[in-house]
Order: structure tokens, then sequence, then C-alpha cells
């Protein structure tokens, strides 16, 4: 369908479509992610390297949902 057709423009539907989920996404991550100081704090008190402390935090974050998720929404629009 054209653009006369629609009445509206599809990049403005889409592009208020975006905001919203990123601010979806945004509450979600405040809210549902485990906060990562609290592990932190329990593993700084261990006879544990800081750098291996680091990695380990930085692998759990890597592999949450919360930042493989947006990319499934996201990249389709992107490319």
């Amino acid at each position: 369908m054209s653009e006369e057709k629609l009445l509206m423009n599809p990049l403005y539907i889409i592009g208020q479509f975006l905001l919203y989920a990123f601010l979806t996404d945004v509450f979600l991550r405040y809210f549902m992610q485990q906060m990562l100081t609290k592990n932190v704090k329990a593993l700084l008190t261990m006879d544990i390297p800081k750098n291996t402390v680091v990695k380990y935090l930085i692998s759990k974050t890597f592999l949450s949902f919360f930042t493989w998720g947006n990319a499934f929404l996201y990249v389709r629009f992107v490319v």
C-alpha cells in the first residue's frame, strides 16, 4: 500500500514502537535484572583475585536475557 492510502508515515509508527520498546526495556532492566553490586560485595570479602571476579560478573551479564533480548528486536530495524 502506498503512503497516501495509509494516511500515515510508516517510519513514524515504527519509531513510536521502538521508543516504547526502549522505555519498557529500561524499566524491566531496572526492576527485574539482578543487581550485580550485591554479588560483588559478597565476592570481594573472599580471597579471590579482583580480576577473576570482574571476568565472572561480565560473563554473567553477557549471558543474561536482558542483554540478548533487545538484539532480536532492534537488529531487524537497524539493518
